[in-house]
């Protein structure tokens, strides 16, 4: 899982990759975190 700044707002954001049940690889993306700590945990 990475956790990245966003340019644009300042804010930080996570995005990780995971399976379904159905086997299928999905991709998830969470934003607007004030810091990097907030978006690893």
């Amino acid at each position: 899982m990475g956790a990245f700044k966003d340019k644009k707002s300042g804010s930080w954001y996570v995005q990780f990759r995971y399976t379904d049940w159905q086997g299928k690889r999905q991709q998830k993306l969470k934003r607007g975190f004030a810091t990097k700590h907030e978006a690893l945990e």
